[in-house]
């Protein structure tokens, strides 16, 4: 539901009330790579923040615009290629009997 919510952002640029706290798990959920991986968590705030700092520029022009859809489509493709969770499906065994 998260990530509907945020194709629409993406796609009406809008803003919406849930979009600050979904946008946290979102960042959490992809698998950015990092040089350094103990610094996974502070390379997603810090592109929260970068986020955030676009998207407060007032008034608005085409440059902040470009950088926030750049952002906003990197977390996309973050969430797309990063791997799914489902603990409910069971691994079928390559055994045949």
């Amino acid at each position: 539901m998260f990530v509907g919510n945020f194709i629409g952002i993406i796609c009406a640029s809008s803003l919406h009330c849930q979009y600050f706290f979904s946008l946290l798990f979102l960042l959490w959920k992809t698998t950015f790579p990092t040089i350094i991986m103990h610094l996974n968590c502070l390379c997603r705030l810090l592109w929260f923040a970068a986020v955030e700092f676009y998207w407060n520029v007032y008034p608005s022009t085409s440059f902040p615009s470009l950088i926030l859809l750049f952002l906003h489509l990197a977390i996309l493709w973050g969430l797309y290629i990063s791997p799914t969770e489902q603990p409910f499906i069971e691994k079928e065994s390559c055994s045949s009997g």
